[in-house]
């Protein structure tokens, strides 16, 4: 190949496997393939700016995706939390994740009725929310709203939510007691010389 060619293979974002992810990616797929209950197990999986947090949400979406035989189907909606952590926002990420046509001047009701119905016709099995820490831009009601509206998702839906973000974002989950009860936590640790990383 060209130096042009082998610089732009070396500069692609590929996924390389560890233990660690490999722990992430088995319990991520344990989640979707968890029987609907009215109390459903969800995860927050945190860790510094650039440690792979999303790279593993990429590499289980795309696995999921790729598993999915059924074209009427989105087994999985991914979203970032909006910039600003309001309900309405976060409900037009979802439409669009979607790609749901949804006219921007609708109450938040009605979107919110859409993304529920959506959901569901799309059989929808885990929803992934990236960066969860933007939470901590928003006013104590916008938080207080965004918590209830994630319980909210999963009690009617009956399906796993997955969070992503900053160490911080324990925090944000733990002011909400019911919230903080539904998380698992799994952090990813910085890499340290040894073994592992030498493989």
């Amino acid at each position: 190949m060209s130096d042009a060619e082998r610089i732009k293979w070396i500069q692609t974002e590929r996924f390389i496997t560890y233990k660690k992810a490999s722990e992430m990616l088995e319990r991520l797929n344990y989640l979707f393939h968890y029987p609907k209950r009215d109390r459903m197990p969800c995860l927050l999986i945190c860790g510094r700016s650039g440690i792979g947090k999303t790279l593993i949400l990429r590499k289980f979406i795309k696995d999921a995706e790729g598993a999915s035989r059924d074209t009427h189907t989105k087994p999985v909606v991914a979203i970032q939390m909006p910039v600003i952590p309001e309900e309405k926002r976060f409900y037009e990420e979802i439409l669009i994740s979607l790609e749901a046509p949804f006219n921007f001047s609708s109450p938040s009701h009605v979107l919110k009725n859409l993304c529920r119905k959506l959901l569901r016709d799309l059989d929808v099995k885990i929803l992934v929310i990236d960066e969860i820490h933007s939470i901590f831009v928003g006013t104590p009601r916008q938080q207080r709203v965004i918590f209830n509206t994630l319980r909210y998702l999963t009690n009617d839906l009956k399906i796993p939510i997955v969070c992503a973000g900053i160490e911080e974002a324990k925090l944000a989950l733990a002011a909400d007691a019911q919230l903080a009860d539904r998380f698992e936590v799994q952090v990813l640790r910085e890499w340290k010389s040894g073994r592992e990383y030498a493989s």
